[in-house]
């Protein structure tokens, strides 16, 4: 007899799951990003949902519009999880089913799974059921289409793909300097192979590194990337509060400038700044 509820139980799931499916199929995933994130369930923070904000839907758009994007962004105002979200959302209606959607950030393989667990945690609380299977180091989707997280410090894993749809690469800034340019090398391969989305996303930490220099280069329009800049201000009284802020500046110092305003600082103690030493060495 207990056998035959846990079964029926089974049944009922697998009932609903299938009906869950159909209507995706039917109606389909919104193409309004508001639309859609209502559909997965807002961002929370602190306890609370938070509506997708006017520069989050902003940045959605260049991002589809432009394809290869460099984002100097401060700390604290969401965009690493909105860009989750736009992964998310293009896995599902922008026909790209059945392709990878590579993440890559940090030194180690612990924290490329935490940003993992986030996605699977955001898709879990209304839409569990788009999940098919977890790997240590992937998601697979319902549709095909496979997230995948690789650490800066092992980026040679993502070489060889043949599906790539789009590639974010989380606070590169603070990867090693030398794992910066292995990325940005490794993952620029798949502009002719697969003509993938391509998201650098960062906080600023100095004048130095692939990432300083992608978005230096895309301000002044020398290559193909498009420079979006994301200062606290987009996000006062929304996700940052007044009283944060003021006491962020007496904490941080001049720091406060590189991690909210998105000034990339000399460091202190440099004797020359990178521009002083490149006119050296011409």
């Amino acid at each position: 007899m207990r056998l035959r509820r846990l079964m029926d139980r089974a049944d009922t799931l697998l009932a609903r799951i299938e009906a869950r499916k159909h209507s995706i199929a039917l109606y389909g995933v919104p193409d309004d990003f508001i639309a859609f994130n209502h559909w997965l369930g807002l961002p929370v923070k602190d306890g609370r949902e938070h509506p997708i904000y006017p520069y989050e839907v902003d940045y959605y758009s260049r991002v589809r519009e432009h394809r290869l994007v460099v984002v100097n962004k401060a700390t604290g105002i969401g965009i690493t999880e909105t860009t989750l979200r736009t992964m998310l959302h293009a896995s599902l209606g922008w026909g790209l089913k059945n392709r990878r959607f590579c993440i890559v950030t940090g030194t180690n393989i612990s924290l490329a799974k935490e940003l993992l667990n986030r996605l699977e945690a955001m898709i879990s609380r209304r839409q569990g059921w788009l999940v098919k299977a977890r790997r240590s180091n992937a998601l697979l989707l319902c549709n095909g289409s496979i997230f995948h997280v690789y650490p800066a410090a092992n980026i040679d894993a993502i070489r060889g793909l043949t599906d790539v749809a789009f590639i974010l690469v989380d606070e590169a800034a603070f990867f090693r300097l030398r794992d910066q340019d292995r990325v940005r090398e490794a993952i620029e391969r798949y502009i002719a192979k697969t003509n993938p989305y391509i998201v650098w996303v960062s906080t600023p930490r100095g004048r130095v590194g692939a990432f300083y220099e992608i978005y230096k280069d895309a301000v002044d329009g020398k290559n193909g990337y498009h420079a979006i800049t994301l200062p606290y201000t987009v996000a006062l009284n929304t996700l940052l509060d007044e009283h944060y802020i003021e006491v962020q500046k007496r904490v941080k110092g001049r720091l406060f400038r590189q991690e909210y305003c998105c000034e990339f600082l000399e460091d202190e103690a440099s004797v020359f700044s990178m521009d002083d030493i490149k006119d050296l060495l011409i």
